[in-house]
């Protein structure tokens, strides 16, 4: 697997530049138009160097992705890209997995309540909040006439509550009733007579593909159409899982971002790819085996992909197989590596009864896992780079001392001993 994904700047709904969208980010290979290479591969893709791809007229983009990152505990600073906050490449131990929760999960409370965050100084007059408070209320009742005379399809909102519940419908990937039917290969379309449903046959090269659905659903492909594997034949909402079967699951990450993002800035909130990738990465990290050859796995069992890669290089025999799968946010978390970190969550009699069937093992190698015992959270300061030293600063010199955690621990002693003598006479005199 090479760590990459693609971004292509065909995406009108999403309301965002390929630039803006790219800043910060890795190239995986050469970029270039005509023979001119702008971006070298593995160069940050800076401002100065997206502007000059736009008036290039460059359309799509190959970037590292965390999607695609090989690493098997966290990814690599390549992959992520810049910090947002501080315009540098990430250092170790950088939470970036909690900062991507944070950046998806508050702009959702803000379309919840109803009230954006924006910094800036006041500039209206009280006289001028009227007047905008007037015209507001007197929309409103426009609305609320117009409400009354015009029914909304089911799924077609774009309001903010509609729009919440598409999220969650995408992240978690729940049932779609209606959903889009999407061709499976490339080929040539017939339709079908049929009495209360519609019904319609591709044939490919090799294959023939027929699709049946209830006669309600609208059909967009016509007869004699020459279609593509991906395609929409009958119309509805796309399930995420029906790409990620035909057009692998490069194509299903970039689709899940795209409709998340059209409802996020629809509602005019900024919100970087980078942070929907890593949920991704979390979604897309388990496969299912199909042929479990002479390794551990069984036949339907849902592993992680650096399990299933670790088993198949330590078997001598038969290699195990399996396919990509696409999980729900829910049902990632509760098949999380740490069943301590699951057990915390949902289904805790269940999970804690599994761990206990198969002796499982918990290294705690999360941050949550080590909030439920107690431990340094393995992040920041706390992670394993910095266990061992410490840096305080030394006034006299105007330099960083560096001292062990030893030392460190007797000095914080002897200090706590004098604390208590002073005290226990303290409270002698009193």
């Amino acid at each position: 697997m090479n760590p990459k994904i693609l971004i292509v700047d065909d995406e009108p709904d999403i309301c965002r530049a390929l630039e803006d969208r790219i800043i910060g980010r890795l190239a995986s290979k050469d970029i270039k138009s005509g023979a001119e290479v702008i971006v070298r591969k593995g160069e940050l893709i800076t401002r100065g160097a997206a502007e000059a791809l736009k008036e290039k007229g460059v359309t799509s983009v190959l970037v590292r992705s965390p999607i695609t990152c090989e690493s098997s505990n966290g990814i690599c600073a390549a992959c992520y890209g810049n910090d947002l906050a501080k315009g540098v490449l990430p250092e170790i131990g950088d939470a970036v997995g909690i900062i991507a929760a944070q950046s998806v999960g508050e702009p959702g409370t803000q379309l919840t309540l109803r009230a954006f965050h924006f910094g800036g100084a006041v500039l209206e007059t009280e006289e001028e909040e009227k007047e905008e408070a007037e015209e507001e209320e007197d929309a409103e009742k426009n609305e609320e006439d117009t409400a009354k005379t015009h029914i909304t399809p089911v799924g077609k909102s774009k309001d903010i509550t509609g729009g919440l519940q598409r999220v969650l419908q995408v992240l978690e990937l729940r049932k779609i009733n209606g959903a889009a039917v999407l061709s499976e290969i490339d080929g040539l379309v017939k339709v079908l007579p049929s009495v209360g449903k519609n019904a319609i046959e591709i044939t490919g090269e090799n294959t023939i593909r027929r699709y049946v659905v209830p006669a309600g659903q609208p059909l967009i492909a016509k007869d004699g159409d020459t279609v593509k594997a991906g395609d929409i034949l009958f119309d509805g909402i796309v399930d995420p899982r029906d790409i990620l079967k035909i057009l692998g699951f490069e194509k299903a990450a970039l689709y899940v971002i795209n409709e998340v993002q059209k409802i996020y800035r629809g509602q005019g909130i900024e919100l970087n790819d980078k942070h929907l990738e890593i949920i991704l990465r979390k979604m897309l990290g388990k496969v299912e085996i199909l042929d479990p050859g002479d390794t551990d796995f069984v036949k339907g069992e849902i592993a992680s992909k650096a399990d299933f890669f670790e088993a198949n290089r330590l078997t001598e025999g038969r290699k195990a197989t399996a396919k990509q799968v696409m999980i729900g946010l829910t049902k990632t978390a509760l098949l999380s590596e740490s069943w301590l970190s699951a057990a915390s969550f949902q289904n805790t009699v269940s999970i804690l009864a599994d761990a206990a069937i198969r002796k499982r093992i918990d290294r705690l190698a999360g941050i949550k896992e080590n909030l439920v015992v107690g431990n340094l959270i393995p992040a920041g300061t706390g992670h394993k780079k910095c266990q061992n030293t410490y840096f305080v600063p030394d006034k006299s010199k105007k330099q960083q001392k560096r001292i062990s955690y030893s030392q460190k621990r007797e000095a914080y002693e002897k200090f706590l001993s004098i604390f208590r003598s002073e005290e226990v006479e303290n409270r002698k005199e009193g």
